[in-house]
């Protein structure tokens, strides 16, 4: 079939002018709604060619032209529009460049050429096609492009005509270059870059965000995502919702990830509004107030969506609640656009929320909740994992598998258990209703019922190594005897199970005619004076033995919520320097005094490594002891040449029971001894 107007013969894919109006590769029965616009058909010529008629678009034209002259720019054109589509209908309009101010979009024809101003914003009125398609490659029209911050290669390509595309959908709009509806309902995109597909009832608006397969969510910012989310936010810069109900998400670099009812950042809800005069910022207005801001934890940005605006600052005015009562514009910044928005970023960075129900994560940076419920986390570095009604509120601080527990303190634990409280710094609990306030200290306690208490404790092991136990100690292993180490009076390694005798404070194989000190073992229960963590004089000590302490100057720093992020020595410059603006606390705690003469440069090697210089001497339990042929059990021994033998009177070592038989060669059975 063919097409005639102004006397020449067109295909149905083809370039072509109707008076004039320059018209693009489209089918033009679709453009000019032959099958629905009759007064534009003017009747069936021979050979099956339609003849259009060319007046009705001049009319439409010479209406346009008529009011345009008598409207300025920017001016109030709903009545124009009204009267129009009153005439006409189905029929493509050229605007030529022109601006008209209505309340709502016309849509009885087609509009090109032009923009429409309204309460929502500029919405540019071009034609619907904006895809390049064909069977084979589409081909290289421009060059490829080699900007980007990393360089990364790009291949040349082709740019649509129109850059706005609705596909498949009911009720939406794309407002601006390169945004695309796809297949969704009640749905609106208002972002360079922007994406909406299989949505319901969503709002994109932000530079490269996105909403895929959500029902009433928001994606607000640089790279907002909200997919397969419902009734959920994301005001980001880098991040959003994944699988979630119910979520807020705002900061830099975070994820709301299947997860129902949480929120990461305190504050959440506020809407606003910009308005711009000559270039200038003139007003933010509160459209909603939202709730839960934080002054310290909240940033403003204004954003020209049109990419020419700078220099605007403007201040955050809270009341009660944490509710946006005013926004206050500092500098107006110039060259802003119509297309500028205000939103309220959280300052949290790098922050996640993973498989959870009615938590929240706020005033904090590189933090997590895992696998909880109704549980926070409200300082950076800090991770509440597999756990109910618990919190981390310190930097560094952790809660793993655990019930309505708490870590207060910074780098303190909680493991497992229920209702415990890590309240000092470095301090790792576990157990059932056990609170500690034991710096760098490991503490176990239960109790079944009750408030949290260190009353409830049942094992500490404090900083200074020192163990404590409600209910004292008992080897699980075979392992007996008490013993401590002794340094050898002669250089050289004295044999396991052999008994010595004292000489000046050191030991030495007992001889038949030297009293009996104790037994050389490596398989006791309890050891002491072993040294093997560092060199036994690194501190000082009085004269009964007791380590020296002395004062150091230590230094705690809080948040705008009264919270520790950090504490440590006050000549840590670097830390200082990272902190600097926040509120601070001096206080002084007590370390034990080194020892001037110790040098860390000097690779410490334990006592227990040193055979030829250190024995574990048993001096009190059951022993294996080396033994002549003539022992048998419940014999007294004395010694000779460091092996047991037979005693006529009652001494302090008695033989058990014989482990292995005498055997010539070596010279000695093996028997339990006990020696007190």
């Amino acid at each position: 079939m063919k097409f005639i107007a102004d006397g020449k013969i067109l295909n149905s894919f083809s370039v072509y002018s109707v008076n004039g109006a320059y018209m693009k590769r489209r089918n033009f029965l679709h453009r000019l709604g032959l099958t629905s616009v009759i007064p534009l058909i003017a009747g069936v010529a021979a050979g099956g060619e339609r003849r259009v008629a060319p007046q009705s678009v001049v009319t439409v034209e010479n209406y346009i032209d008529e009011h345009l002259r008598s409207l300025e720019v920017d001016s109030d054109s709903e009545q124009l529009f009204r009267k129009l589509e009153s005439k006409f209908s189905g029929v493509r309009v050229d605007l030529r460049g022109g601006r008209f101010r209505v309340k709502n979009v016309p849509t009885a024809n087609l509009y090109v050429n032009g923009v429409f101003l309204t309460d929502a914003g500029e919405i540019e009125a071009a034609e619907s096609a904006g895809m390049i398609a064909a069977k084979d490659d589409t081909g290289a029209v421009e060059q490829a492009y080699r900007g980007g911050r990393k360089r990364t290669g790009s291949i040349s390509g082709r740019s649509t005509f129109y850059n706005k595309v609705i596909i498949a959908s009911t009720n939406c709009r794309a407002l601006f270059a390169r945004s695309v509806v796809i297949a969704s309902i009640y749905t609106w995109v208002k972002s360079n870059l922007g994406l909406a597909a299989a949505s319901r009832q969503c709002i994109v608006n932000g530079p490269q965000a996105s909403t895929i397969s959500a029902e009433e969510s928001k994606s607000y910012g640089f790279r907002a995502f909200n997919y397969g989310a419902i009734f959920s936010s994301a005001t980001v810069s880098t991040g959003g919702n994944i699988a979630t109900r119910h979520a807020e998400t705002s900061g830099s670099y975070v994820l709301n990830l299947a997860s129902n009812t949480t929120r990461i950042g305190s504050g959440y809800g506020a809407e606003l509004k910009v308005y711009v005069t000559g270039g200038k910022v003139s007003k933010i207005e509160v459209v909603k107030p939202g709730k839960g801001y934080r002054l310290k934890e909240s940033r403003l940005e204004v954003e020209d969506r049109g990419g020419r605006g700078r220099g605007c600052e403007a201040k955050l005015r809270l009341g009660k609640g944490g509710s946006v009562e005013s926004i206050i514009v500092v500098n107006s910044g110039k060259n802003y656009g119509q297309d500028t928005e205000a939103l309220i970023i959280q300052n949290i960075e790098a922050s996640a929320i993973i498989a959870s129900s009615r938590s929240e994560l706020f005033g904090c940076s590189n933090s997590l909740i895992l696998s909880s419920v109704k549980s926070r986390v409200s300082n950076s570095l800090a991770t509440v994992i597999g756990s109910y009604k618990s919190s981390a509120k310190s930097e560094r601080s952790t809660v793993i598998g655990s019930v309505e527990s708490h870590a207060v303190g910074s780098g303190s634990i909680v493991l497992g258990g229920s209702r415990n409280t890590a309240a000092a710094s470095g301090a790792i609990v576990f157990g059932e209703r056990v609170f500690s306030d034991s710096p760098n200290s490991l503490s176990f306690g239960f109790a079944p019922s009750g408030k949290r208490t260190s009353e409830n404790l049942k094992f500490r092991v404090d900083s200074g190594g020192c163990v404590y136990s409600a209910a004292g100690f008992k080897g699980a292993g075979d392992a007996r005897g008490v013993a401590e180490m002794f340094e050898n009076f002669n250089r050289g390694e004295i044999p396991i199970g052999c008994i010595v005798t004292e000489r000046e404070g050191k030991v030495a194989i007992c001889k038949a005619e030297e009293t009996m000190f104790g037994v050389k073992s490596n398989f006791t229960l309890l050891v002491g004076g072993g040294a093997d963590f560092h060199w036994a004089g690194k501190y000082l000590c009085d004269e009964f033995g007791r380590v020296l302490y002395e004062d150091i100057k230590m230094i705690r720093y809080f948040d705008s919520e009264s919270r520790v992020i950090y504490e440590g020595a006050k000549d840590n410059i670097e830390r200082r320097q990272l902190l600097r603006g926040q509120r601070t606390e001096d206080y002084l705690m007590k370390v034990p005094k080194l020892n001037p003469y110790y040098d860390d440069s000097v690779k410490y090697v334990p006592r227990s490594e040193r055979p030829d210089e250190w024995s574990c001497i048993v001096y009190s339990g059951t022993v294996r002891v080396r033994v002549t042929e003539r022992v048998k059990p419940g014999d007294y021994l004395n010694a000779i040449e460091g092996i047991g033998d037979v005693s006529d009177d009652k001494t302090g070592l008695r033989c058990l029971k014989i482990i292995t038989e005498f055997e010539g060669g070596r010279g000695y059975a093996v028997a339990d001894c006990f020696l007190r």
